[in-house]
């Protein structure tokens, strides 16, 4: 039988990943090698080769603070896979490590085609680095136009593929909150999966809203596997919930990149949350200011560019976003309520550009035609 290794971090990338593996499955039955949290064990029959629940960071600094584990994960990882000797790897976002890792397992003498599946960003980075990271991979699987012709320079097998949160029939609504606040404006929160969006950012938009609980309602959303994580910090903060069943918001607070376009096919107007560190940003407005750089995202306002998916999507600022604790988060949202009309409007013009007919779907075929593999018994 096929063997299929990959490597996840988080669980938006496990949960892209699910339609990608039905895909192959459909042309090719295999046994999976996860390295991830248990969600895909749940869903195919998987060993799990390694748990990354803890693994995964946003920003050069949380980065750093993951050095060691990360090591530790690269080092396992290897001798499994060296026993393991599967017939596919594939490896989903997850930037720095996964190529980092990529390069080890070449380094080891392992043969097997490598896939990328929504690689790396091209902000910040010149062709140059791009040809870099690509050495290991033999076929790379990008989700947006702006990556495309970057990773086809590399020389390297690249095809723009439609992200699976587009065709994820499952509604946000009606949906279990944990509900605060007295206004007749509902308010709602959707922490992301990671660690990071929901033990350093939530308290920062818990902070804001607190203030605003005699005029607004609201509701915060534990779509995610941290819901123990969510539940300690409402209790730090002396916030007592009521938990109900919600069919819709006004407005939304969103940490997560991947609840962003959800939300954006849910019709629901929206500020993005994502609170990185200063030297982050010192980092990144630095990599931008270099010559040659690949793309570079559309400007923000005079001092930063945009961090936001879908205002890179337009190349413009439209949709309001909070990087840093001085930028004013209740502002936003205000903002995002006066002008929810032209704010669903950009939203369809983002499903419109992510829609049409240059993006693959059939990824299963796109692979096995696009990578020397020999088929398989089925037993």
């Amino acid at each position: 039988m096929l063997k299929v290794a990959i490597f996840t971090a988080e669980r938006s990338a496990e949960e892209i990943s699910v339609s990608l593996l039905k895909s192959i499955e459909k042309v090719q039955i295999f046994k999976l090698y996860a390295a991830s949290s248990d969600f895909l064990a749940k869903k195919f029959n998987c060993e799990l080769i390694y748990d990354t629940s803890n693994l995964n960071a946003i920003g050069m600094v949380k980065s750093i603070q993951k050095a060691l584990p990360i090591a530790n994960y690269i080092r396992s990882v290897s001798e499994r896979i060296k026993d393991i000797n599967p017939d596919i790897i594939i490896f989903v976002d997850f930037g720095g490590t996964n190529v980092r890792l990529a390069k080890k397992l070449r380094s080891i003498g392992i043969k097997a085609p490598f896939i990328y599946f929504f690689p790396p960003g091209p902000w910040g980075k010149t062709q140059d680095e791009i040809n870099n990271l690509a050495q290991p991979f033999d076929l790379f699987l990008v989700p947006y136009k702006f990556y495309l012709e970057a990773y086809k320079r590399t020389g390297k097998k690249t095809f723009l593929i439609r992200n699976p949160i587009l065709d994820d029939e499952s509604k946000i609504f009606p949906a279990r909150s944990l509900s605060f606040g007295t206004g007749k404006i509902n308010i709602g929160i959707f922490p992301g999966s990671r660690s990071q969006e929901v033990d350093w950012i939530l308290p920062f938009v818990l902070d804001e809203c607190m203030n605003k609980r005699n005029n607004f309602t609201f509701n915060i959303y534990p779509f995610g596997p941290l819901e123990k994580n969510i539940f300690k910090i409402l209790i730090s903060k002396k916030i007592s919930v009521e938990e109900k069943t919600t069919k819709s918001v006004d407005a939304a607070i969103v940490t997560s990149g991947t609840m962003i376009l959800r939300i954006i096919k849910e019709n629901i107007p929206f500020v993005g949350v994502y609170r990185i560190h200063p030297w982050d940003f010192f980092f990144y407005k630095k990599k931008l200011e270099r010559p040659n750089q690949v793309f570079i995202p559309p400007k923000y306002n005079d001092k930063r560019i945009c961090f936001l998916l879908p205002n890179i999507l337009l190349g413009k600022n439209v949709f309001p976003e909070v990087l840093f604790p001085y930028e004013k988060l209740w502002d936003k949202v205000e903002y995002t309520i006066k002008n929810r009309d032209a704010l669903l409007e950009a939203s369809k013009n983002v499903i419109s550009e992510l829609n049409d007919e240059s993006y693959h779907k059939d990824l299963g075929t796109l692979i096995f035609t696009n990578i020397k593999i020999k088929p398989q018994p089925l037993f």
